[in-house]
């Protein structure tokens, strides 16, 4: 198991069109040592499935 180095932390609410955008993207770039949390603050467009 690596270590953790850096974490991006992303809080959203009824953004799916920009989690769509950003999460592949951000995934692509992605390094071992990095890990992405998201945040949903109860969305209701579809976010929580998406996610």
């Amino acid at each position: 198991m690596k270590l953790v180095n850096l974490s991006y932390i992303i809080c959203t609410y009824n953004r799916l069109p920009f989690l769509q955008l950003l999460l592949p993207r951000l995934i692509d770039a992605l390094q071992d040592t990095e890990e992405i949390i998201v945040i949903d603050g109860d969305s209701t467009d579809g976010s929580k499935d998406y996610l």
